[in-house]
Formats: C-alpha cells, sequence, structure tokens
C-alpha cells in the first residue's frame, strides 16, 4: 500500500514529511566517491604527486587531504537535521540517546569487520575469512534494515516550519494505522497546530492482485477508510 497526501488543488506534495537536504546529500555522494577513487589510487605507482596524500615535509595540500575533513564538514551539518527530526517523532531524550547508541555500536561493529577481516587468521576460524566477512556484511545490513510487516504505521508531523514553537507543543500529528486483516487505514489527529499549510485531503492508492484502487478521505479530523477487496 501506498499513500499520498494532497492539498485541497489536488497536487500531490512531501514537504512537511521530508527531512533530508538534496543540497548535502549530493555533496555527500560526491565525497565518497571521491573517497572511493583516491582509495583505489593508493599504491599505484606513477601517478602526478597531487594525486596522494601530501608528505609532512611538504608545505602544501592535495584534494586527496580534503577529503575526510569535508566528510566530517557534512557529518557536522547533518547532525542537527537529524536530530531534530527524530525529536519531531519522539520528542524524549531517552529515545534519541538510545537510537544514537544502536546505531553507533552496529557502525562500529561493521567497521571492525571491513577493517580487519584481511588480518583475520585461518587457523583460529571455523569458517573461512571471505566466507565471514561477506555474513558479518549481510548481518549488520539486516539489523539495519527496517521491516514495516504486513501491519503499517506512520505519523506525518506538521509545523509551521520556520520558528522553533515544535519545541513547545505547536505541532500536529497525525498517526496513521493500517491494519492490513481488515484492509482498513485509520487515522488520529492530535496537537495544537493549526496553520494555514497543514494537509487536509488524503488520497489512499492500494496495490494489489486486483489492480489499483483509489480512496479519499479528510484528514481534519480522526478517520478511517476500508479498501474493498
Amino acid at each position: 500500500m501506498s499513500t499520498a497526501a494532497q492539498t485541497s488543488s489536488g497536487v500531490a506534495v512531501e514537504k512537511s514529511i521530508a527531512t533530508r537536504l538534496a543540497s548535502i546529500d549530493i555533496f555527500r555522494g560526491i565525497t565518497l566517491a571521491v573517497m572511493i577513487f583516491v582509495n583505489d589510487l593508493d599504491g599505484t605507482k606513477g601517478l602526478p604527486w597531487w594525486t596522494f596524500h601530501a608528505k609532512a615535509e611538504w608545505d602544501r595540500m592535495t584534494y586527496v587531504d580534503m577529503v575526510f575533513p569535508v566528510f566530517l564538514f557534512l557529518v557536522g551539518m547533518s547532525i542537527p537535521i537529524a536530530v531534530k527530526a527524530r525529536l519531531r517523532n519522539n520528542p524524549t531524550p531517552l529515545a534519541l540517546w538510545k537510537h544514537i547508541f544502536i546505531r553507533s555500536a552496529s557502525l562500529v561493529i561493521l567497521g571492525l569487520i571491513l577493517a580487519n577481516g584481511a588480518e583475520a587468521d585461518p587457523n583460529h576460524m571455523i569458517i573461512g575469512r571471505r566466507l565471514w566477512e561477506f555474513l558479518g556484511v549481510v548481518g549488520a545490513s539486516l539489523f539495519l534494515s527496517v521491516y514495516p510487516g504486513k501491519n503499517g504505521a506512520i505519523t506525518l508531523t506538521e509545523d509551521d516550519g520556520i520558528s522553533n514553537a515544535y519545541l513547545k507543543g505547536e505541532i500536529r500529528n497525525t498517526n496513521f494505522k493500517w491494519d492490513d486483516a481488515k484492509r482498513t487505514l485509520s487515522w488520529t489527529v492530535e496537537g495544537p497546530y493549526a496553520g494555514k499549510d497543514i494537509f487536509k485531503d488524503l488520497v489512499v492508492s492500494v496495490f494489489d492482485a486486483n489492480g489499483v484502487k483509489q480512496l479519499k478521505g479528510s484528514i481534519e479530523v480522526s478517520g478511517q477508510v476500508v479498501v474493498p477487496q
């Protein structure tokens, strides 16, 4: 099932649930591509000096020396955005720190596997080194993935998008729940925010073996729609 919130004019928008900035994503993608490129060049002979890290005695820098500082700069830009989005969905510091700890621990473990896989001693391993690396990466990928299941839930959070009034509770949460057995999408509306830019209309598109069904509803108040078989 896919859902798309629409304005009263019928134009689909995703403004209130978009939490990413294309400029940061593009800049980060370019940085990672350059990082992979310079790592592959390491150890290659016969290339110009500016394709490697500058030596300690040189009074200069190369573009290779700028990759990691730029990456850290992007991390610093992304953290406030990620924290703000996380607090909007669950404004409790405990939940935020729990998420940070689990994500950090999983990335550290994945880093240990990737960084030390080549140094593993086969004489002390039950399985082969390559298989151990492969299982480690697959396990980390499965752990970090999101599995919504047949039943699903999502919260649409809206505020003025400008001020910090959301920290004082000036938000509007529309909590959607999909019951697959009953083929019912229900929603509850809560929160005091009532700006002019809030979503009012909902179009539900359901894709199944019988084709595509579209149902409409109003999300100005709590309600539900039942998708026929």
